[in-house]
């Protein structure tokens, strides 16, 4: 028989031991303290805009976003939502945001959108608000609007084919400034 003098030898058998011992300790050590689960859903709610357009995006359902555009220019909101199924946009929402702003002469107007996270809980049935709030600003004048995007977890199912339109729903308005600012 013949012994084993290399040092080659025993590095790779101390390093064999190593890896067995460290299989050994992961496996007896308590789990809860070491496991990170991957998320079910990735959210990010983000806008960005500039004068012609505002873009955000706001959850709608556990792993259902949505895109929202808010054209400066016209005051039309709209929302899109893509489907799990076959990743085409199968839902739109239209609505226009000047009239709840109180805005007659829109050549003045700034709109700004951005989203945020709710859970409604005064609601049950089919159709619900979304987890989405959205909140539009006239910076020329300091109104704001808020609005509901209405879902129906039913017709994720339907989003295989064809197209589903819906509308916002308000919510309430108000008014940041207190006294007229002139020009």
């Amino acid at each position: 028989m013949r012994r084993i003098n290399s040092p080659t030898m025993i590095v790779i058998l101390a390093m064999g031991v190593g890896s067995l011992a460290t299989l050994f300790a992961i496996n007896l050590w308590p789990k809860s303290s070491f496991e990170i689960s991957a998320p079910l859903g990735v959210h990010a709610a983000t806008s960005a805009g500039n004068k012609a357009f505002s873009v955000a995006t706001g959850q709608i359902d556990e792993n259902i976003e949505g895109l929202f555009i808010l054209d400066g220019l016209t005051g039309d909101l709209t929302g899109h939502i893509v489907s799990t199924f076959n990743g085409k946009f199968f839902a739109r929402m239209q609505h226009n945001v000047l009239g709840d702003l109180g805005i007659e002469d829109d050549k003045n107007t700034q709109l700004l959108m951005v989203t945020g996270l709710w859970n409604f809980r005064g609601q049950t049935g089919q159709i619900r608000p979304s987890n989405s709030i959205i909140y539009i600003v006239d910076a020329s004048t300091g109104n704001f609007a808020a609005y509901a995007v209405p879902w129906n977890k039913t017709m994720l199912n339907k989003g295989r084919s064809g197209n589903h339109l819906g509308s916002f729903q308000l919510l309430g308005v108000g008014k940041s400034r207190t006294m007229q600012l002139q020009p």
